[in-house]
């Protein structure tokens, strides 16, 4: 049997528990509208449908926008890389590669930096290198 101590105290506990939730600053919670904003898309031709697919695909924070050049044979992405990270430009290069080249109308990808210099590019035939 428990003692009325006891049983206050458990009730003391449950009452501080449901005032400290209501109490929860809920404006520091993520919401759906307030996530990273992903990649701006720029589409081809209407029959080309790669562009939104490769953006969304493409999870790197780095890429501001992946658009479709031509008629769906180039992908140019631009990123917020410096000129001098050449580098992290090839990953993203061959990443937006493997997945471009499933679309056997794109032939090529395009990597810039957040100065609009180009930092790497690829062909279907040739892998990524810098630029």
């Amino acid at each position: 049997m428990k003692s009325p101590g006891i049983l206050i105290g458990s009730w003391f506990v449950a009452g501080a528990a449901l005032t400290l939730a209501g109490c929860s600053d809920s404006s520091s919670e993520t919401k759906p509208d307030e996530a990273a904003p992903s990649p701006a898309v720029t589409q081809g031709p209407a029959d080309c449908a790669t562009g939104a697919d490769l953006a969304g695909r493409l999870s790197d924070p780095r890429i501001t926008q992946v658009q479709i050049v031509g008629d769906c044979h180039s992908v140019a992405i631009s990123t917020g890389l410096a000129d001098d990270e050449a580098d992290l430009a090839l990953l993203v290069c061959d990443s937006a590669a493997e997945l471009a080249y499933a679309d056997a109308a794109i032939t090529g990808v395009q990597v810039t930096g957040e100065a609009g210099t180009e930092l790497a590019t690829g062909a279907r035939d040739k892998p990524c290198a810098a630029a």
